[in-house]
């Protein structure tokens, strides 16, 4: 099942991949309707497709443009369907159901705007954490995320974080 809006936001992360010229694919996310948006990606599949892949485009994006590395997350420099969001919103907001990070501890944060809101998934998937993980620590396993190999994307991304950060323990025999 291809989508618009999925296709979109993994062309945008090819080009970011190969450090070229994105603004005119942003430029279309940016006048795009924020319903229509809402329209299309009518489940959380096709929501963490869109998302992971937009996150992922805009990290790369932001780190070639110097952004300052303490404020990446938090700069509000993505702009879609008129509004402006950071990675933060997109993790937290939309992709972890609209939690805010207080610390180490997670809350429902009732202060995201309309429009995070409306595009938050409707069940948390833990394993968007370790794809996240792994876009920040650069140890990304695919390209792209695509809506027909998702779950297995997901499931490859978990195993291969979790495994490359167990640490073995000598035994004590």
């Amino acid at each position: 099942m291809k989508n618009y809006y999925t296709n979109l936001s993994a062309e945008i992360l090819s080009v970011a991949q190969s450090n070229g010229d994105s603004s005119s694919l942003r430029r279309q996310l940016y006048f795009t309707r924020a319903d229509k948006l809402e329209k299309n990606l009518n489940t959380d599949d096709l929501k963490k497709t869109f998302w992971i892949n937009i996150y992922y485009a805009y990290f790369l994006i932001l780190k070639k443009e110097n952004v300052n590395q303490d404020r990446i997350k938090t700069f509000k420099r993505i702009r879609i369907a008129g509004t402006a969001i950071s990675l933060n919103d997109i993790e937290f907001g939309i992709l972890k159901k609209s939690t805010l990070r207080v610390g180490t501890i997670h809350f429902e944060n009732p202060f995201y705007s309309k429009f995070v809101k409306k595009m938050s998934i409707s069940e948390m998937d833990y394993r968007i954490h370790f794809v996240i993980q792994s876009i920040t620590l650069k140890k990304i396993l695919f390209n792209f995320y695509d809506i027909d190999l998702l779950h297995e994307q997901l499931q490859e991304t978990m195993k291969h974080f979790i495994s490359q950060k167990i640490i073995k323990v000598p035994s004590f025999k």
